[in-house]
């Protein structure tokens, strides 16, 4: 779909009016998440072409702020991107098309870090002036929007090398004083073609700094451990000791010099649990990783994934489950659980190995499932049907100020969701689930006209930034 502006609309609008105020200090913590950043991302598709728009949203509490609007953009040409773009029901995939791109919310939900440009677009056109794309920080509550510096060199969702749809990248780590982001830019000292590297961002200076010197293999993911420790993961080989290129988690400090460490996974023969039991809750940070040499049993992807805990030196595997879509794995605010997504049937209430959430202690015992999001027919593939069948769920964060879990899914618990994609929000124990969006979703006119509104990417409080 070539898009072509309309008029002066095309023009990227910041916007600074907040809805009503509500409550005052001494109210109840909220239901949800404290803070939640989410844009919507809009498509119309017939015979006459195609428009298309986007905005981003924050929630602070009670109140909610329309922070950006950018479009409509519209061409006079139609070849099924947004009809694509409605089966998938990932909200997320906006970022290869529409101008918002990483997003992040500090771990006391007061700011919120975006991302804006139109250069990866697979659009092919400007959706946004030069001088307002760029990385943008905001106040949940609406004031003090300004631009900090450009916007990251590399794209937020890239393509393999075999020109698929490869690993979207729409986040940003936050360091606990939410003063610095962690994200993906091409290496800034390096002439041309330079290797995507881990950067931080100082917000108040706008310095960028490279952190890494890696051989190619996309580092992604990134959260703070500690203030100085950061955690991702890369295909890199950067000594030696990952030639199959599997997705292995490092640590790389904010030191001078900045002082890079991988942290092999390794599974025990048989898929034991690893017994090293002497990660604390002050230091742990949870994560679904890759384990070498292991295929998995479901029907999807090519290595398997289990939830793990770490500290900076140390790994503790939590789950067996012999899938290659265990992941999204967050501790709790009491740092005592571990919250994951997994098309698993382990406690036997997921016959059809839909994915949902489960909770494990942190040493791998007391195993729950909190969600029974799927219905219908049996759906075991982590990624989204680009033909809109079945549904699943996938990324989530757990607010360190109210303790809940917000996740994306593109279930339909309530019926409020049959071709769509929605936040929800759940306590961490199972109860109180509650629906956060309200798109919706994928609808057909008799004349064949399609419209879309999906919400993605989007960003909550969560210790460590990711």
């Amino acid at each position: 779909m070539k898009l072509t502006a309309v008029g002066t609309n095309a023009s990227l609008v910041f916007m600074l009016a907040l809805a009503a105020c509500g409550g005052d200090g001494g109210a109840p913590p909220p239901e949800g998440p404290a803070t939640l950043a989410y844009a919507v991302s809009e498509c119309r598709e017939g015979k006459d072409g195609a428009v298309g728009q986007q905005s981003l949203h924050i929630r602070d509490g009670d109140r909610e702020v329309t922070v950006m609007e950018s479009g409509p953009f519209s061409s006079p040409t139609s070849d099924g991107l947004c009809r694509a773009f409605g089966l998938g029901r990932n909200g997320a995939e906006s970022t290869r098309a529409w101008p918002i791109q990483r997003l992040g919310v500090s771990s006391d939900g007061s700011t919120v870090v975006f991302e804006v440009t139109d250069d990866f677009s697979l659009l092919s056109l400007s959706q946004v002036p030069p001088e307002q794309e760029g990385i943008w920080v905001v106040h949940a509550d609406g004031s003090g929007l300004r631009r900090v510096t450009a916007a990251s060199r590399y794209p937020s969702s890239p393509f393999d090398t075999l020109l698929t749809l490869g690993l979207g990248l729409p986040y940003l780590g936050f360091s606990p004083d939410g003063r610095t982001v962690a994200f993906t830019d091409l290496d800034l000292e390096a002439p041309d073609p330079a290797e995507p590297q881990m950067v931080t961002l100082d917000l108040l200076t706008g310095q960028r700094r490279q952190l890494t010197h890696m051989p190619p293999g996309v580092p992604s993911f990134p959260s703070f451990m500690d203030a100085r420790t950061i955690l991702f993961s890369s295909t890199a080989d950067p000594d030696g000791t990952n030639p199959g290129h599997v997705r292995t988690q490092f640590t790389v400090t904010t030191d001078s010099p900045p002082q890079l460490k991988p942290l092999p996974v390794i599974a025990l023969p048989g898929g034991e649990i690893i017994p090293d039991l002497r990660i604390t809750a002050a230091e742990a940070s949870a994560r679904g990783v890759a384990i070498p040499g292991r295929t998995p049993v479901n029907c999807c992807g090519t290595q398997v994934q289990e939830a793990f805990v770490f500290s900076p030196s140390e790994v503790l595997q939590l789950t067996n489950f012999r899938r290659s879509d265990t992941g999204y794995a967050r501790l709790t605010t009491d740092r005592q659980r571990v919250v994951f997504i997994a098309s698993a049937d382990p406690v036997g209430e997921n016959p059809n190995n839909y994915c949902e959430l489960f909770s494990i202690d942190r040493f791998g015992a007391d195993l729950r499932q909190l969600t029974h999001m799927g219905a219908g027919p049996r759906f075991n593939c982590e990624d989204f049907d680009p033909l809109g069948r079945g549904c699943t769920t996938q990324l989530l964060r757990v607010d360190p100020l109210t303790g809940w879990v917000t996740f994306y899914s593109s279930c339909d618990p309530f019926g409020t969701n049959p071709l769509g994609g929605q936040l929800f929000t759940i306590r961490p124990d199972g109860s109180g689930l509650r629906q956060l969006t309200s798109t919706s979703g994928m609808t057909t006119d008799s004349d064949g006209t399609v419209h879309v509104e999906l919400p993605g990417p989007w960003a909550a409080p969560s210790r460590g930034g990711f």
